[in-house]
């Protein structure tokens, strides 16, 4: 997997956007939980799914 962890000074470049989506409370509290744990960002983990989601689907 890619590895997409942005600096912060670099989230605000031309060709990057902001993503929302709704989802469960207790989801997000949990892989927030999660995340921490692993020492990494949501953020970083959601753009290697989304990443890693577009190859799958384009083989």
């Amino acid at each position: 997997m890619e590895n997409f962890d942005f600096q912060k000074r670099d989230r605000h470049r031309e060709a990057t956007v902001q993503l929302k989506a709704w989802i469960p409370a207790p989801l997000r509290d949990e892989f927030a939980s999660v995340c921490a744990t692993q020492q990494t960002t949501a953020a970083s983990v959601l753009r290697g799914l989304l990443s890693a989601y577009v190859q799958q689907v384009r083989k």
